[in-house]
């Protein structure tokens, strides 16, 4: 049986998009979840982007940075 050159070098460390935090925070008039490495996504609600990010956090073992509205000086 022949090992291939991957499996032979051991694990693949995981990317800083794979471990820094998942952010949630205000973009647009909506709420972005930001995955990392270029993966977001967009909900009308914070409470329903903060809902997304917990299951992602969760399922992939990272923290969760929910960060507050942005307020707008007057």
């Amino acid at each position: 049986m022949t090992e291939t050159a991957a499996a032979s070098q051991g694990p693949v460390p995981p990317t800083p998009a794979e471990t820094e935090p998942i952010r949630v925070h205000e973009e647009a008039g909506g709420w972005q979840v930001d995955y990392g490495s270029y993966a977001q996504s967009y909900h009308d609600s914070r409470q329903e982007a903060i809902e997304k990010a917990t299951i992602a956090a969760a399922r992939e073992d990272r923290e969760l940075t929910i960060e507050d509205a942005k307020t707008t000086s007057g």
